[in-house]
């Protein structure tokens, strides 16, 4: 597995976009912070509001847009299709009372903006 250090491609890569000195290094940065927020939400809400299968499509999907090169990339969009469609199934049924309001933001529309700050700028 690459490196021998027993680092998924994935988690090289994530350990790539924290790296100082790239060229891109402040949008990166705060990429990877919105990608730690999206764990943080997950990880708060646990299995009292997900299933241990939609806690991983969540953490998959961000994980895909985080290390998607552009919001136009096919794992990008992939990421966003598979975020969007558990996230309206979610609200739908059990997160209903999570979406809050613009003002007050719930845990869903958190979560949704945590995932959206993962994406490359366009």
């Amino acid at each position: 597995m690459g490196s021998g250090k027993g680092k998924t491609r994935r988690a090289q890569a994530v350990a790539a976009l924290a790296a100082p000195g790239n060229a891109q290094s402040v949008e990166r940065a705060a990429r990877l912070e919105a990608y730690k927020e999206v764990k943080e939400i997950v990880a708060a809400v646990g299995a009292a509001k997900l299933y241990k299968a939609e806690s991983s499509t969540i953490l998959w999907a961000a994980e895909g847009l985080l290390l998607a090169p552009a919001a136009d990339d096919p794992e990008a969009l992939e990421s966003k299709t598979a975020f969007e469609t558990l996230m309206n199934d979610l609200e739908s049924h059990r997160w209903a009372e999570m979406r809050g309001t613009p003002e007050q933001p719930g845990t869903a529309r958190r979560l949704r903006a945590a995932f959206a700050n993962c994406a490359a700028q366009e």
